[in-house]
């Protein structure tokens, strides 16, 4: 018997008990996190956990209408300062309870949450609906060199729609999340044809038909089953020692954005389409077959990047045209694919230098090195995004656009305390946008001074307390 916080109390039998245990192992044995652990506990037993004080504080506050006007006047003055600064925004929408899907935009690097707009989904197609989500954006200056958004149709209309002078890349985030699942699936089938072959042995020792020919006279279906299961794991070893070298390929020479000329990247990409699907066997027959579709229909989409290379360099040409051509850039954009003490770099290195000279050759580096730093070609910012958002809006019903804006300067003026990148820690996306001076927090623009209240005690007296022991 399990007894929780809230007095509720749970009886499980042994087969419940075994599951709980096996599946609890499972996630911890995937590193999964408190929150995953804590939902499947809630799926499982269907229990429900008490907010903490302070995620309950946050609540009340956003769920208080006197401040609607407030925070939209301060969004609309924030916007007027961030919009202008912004070179690339990165939007999806959100799982939502139909009819309607909330769609959010951020920038790369800082998070810093640019809309939550709510609109039905079935008008993610219209022109209209999209000029509703930016317009006011685009009125505070947003002008982006570089959007980014998933492959679905309605979204990569509407950024082609609304930033027609922008370039507007479908992101490989989730293709490559799927491709790396695929090589681990292509594991976890060999984990389990081992299983099955050891359970296989164990039979027929316990059958003791040890002997080939023996248990071809005394059990034939069994020998049959280990045949049959033996021959497939050869297979799977091989599909997965393909796929491996399939998704280093994608990952090192498709995606990255130093690399091979787009006919050469073009031929590498079709040749890993191929072999994916001919990796699709026995229980890697759908994964492999639905990401080998995806890779030839989404071709043009996902490569799209390449074309706002080949116009960066054709551009630089252009204003160097007796010193370096867009080949040789193109060339350049190879060498920095390697690391500079590759034999291969080096070769390379060497000939354009003979061609262009050592002073071109490193002014043409530096320029190329600078695009790459400030070029984003994935989303996994506004997934991240996405992902501090939606536990704010699954403990509510009732979505209005005032929520959502509550939920944006929340979301953009709060510390980003699990950034991996140590220097953001406790910074809010609004510094890490405008600078260190913009370190107010959510809570600062709805109150001169405010007030929170600590296990009972406000923090005004607990300073003052503090004092008077210091004082003692």
């Amino acid at each position: 018997m399990f007894k929780f916080d809230n007095n509720t109390t749970v009886s499980l039998n042994k087969n419940d008990l075994d599951r709980l245990i096996m599946c609890l192992s499972m996630y911890l044995e995937d590193n999964c996190s408190a929150a995953k652990i804590q939902s499947f506990i809630i799926d499982y037993f269907g229990l429900s956990f008490d907010d903490a004080p302070s995620t309950a504080y946050i609540d009340e506050v956003i769920n208080d209408d006197k401040h609607d006007e407030v925070i939209k006047n301060t969004l609309d003055e924030l916007d007027k300062k961030v919009c202008p600064t912004v070179t690339t925004v990165c939007g999806d929408e959100l799982c939502s309870p139909t009819p309607h899907i909330i769609y959010t935009s951020t920038i790369p690097h800082t998070g810093y949450c640019l809309n939550l707009n709510i609109f039905n989904d079935h008008q993610r197609g219209r022109g209209a609906v999209w000029k509703e989500c930016y317009q006011p954006l685009i009125n505070a200056g947003l002008n982006p060199n570089i959007t980014l958004c998933d492959q679905s149709a309605g979204t990569m209309s509407g950024h082609n729609k609304t930033f027609k002078n922008s370039y507007n890349f479908a992101d490989f985030f989730h293709l490559r999340f799927n491709f790396s699942e695929l090589v681990d699936k292509a594991k976890k089938d060999i984990e389990n044809l081992e299983k099955t072959k050891i359970k296989i042995m164990e039979k027929r020792q316990e059958i003791e038909c040890t002997d080939d020919q023996v248990c071809l006279f005394n059990a034939p279906d069994l020998l049959i089953h280990q045949t049959e299961v033996q021959e497939n794991i050869k297979d799977m070893h091989k599909a997965h020692e393909n796929l491996k070298t399939l998704y280093s390929w994608f990952v090192g020479y498709i995606i990255t954005l130093a690399g091979d000329s787009i006919p050469d990247r073009l031929e590498i990409y079709e040749f890993i389409a191929e072999e994916v699907q001919n990796c699709a066997i026995l229980g890697l027959e759908s994964k492999a077959s639905n990401l080998a579709e995806t890779m030839i229909r989404q071709e043009e989409k996902l490569l799209y990047f390449l074309k706002f290379l080949d116009d960066k360099f054709e551009n630089i040409a252009d204003e160097n045209k007796e010193l370096i051509n867009k080949e040789q850039l193109w060339r350049i954009n190879k060498y920095l694919h390697y690391n500079p003490q590759n034999p291969k770099a080096i070769e390379l290195a060497l000939q354009i230098i003979d061609e262009v000279g050592h002073d071109t050759f490193d002014h043409a580096v530096n320029t190329i090195k600078k695009i790459h730093d400030t070029t984003e070609t994935c989303s996994s910012y506004v997934e991240n995004n996405i992902g501090r958002i939606k536990p704010i809006i699954k403990r509510h019903k009732n979505y209005t656009q005032a929520h959502m804006n509550k939920i944006r300067l929340f979301i953009s003026c709060s510390n980003l305390h699990s950034s991996r990148d140590y220097s953001k820690r406790s910074q809010t996306p609004l510094q890490l946008t405008l600078g260190a001076e913009h370190d107010k927090h959510w809570i600062d623009y709805l109150y001169a001074k405010p007030t929170i209240k600590q296990q009972g005690i406000r923090l005004e007296k607990l300073d003052d307390y503090r004092k008077w022991l210091n004082a003692a």
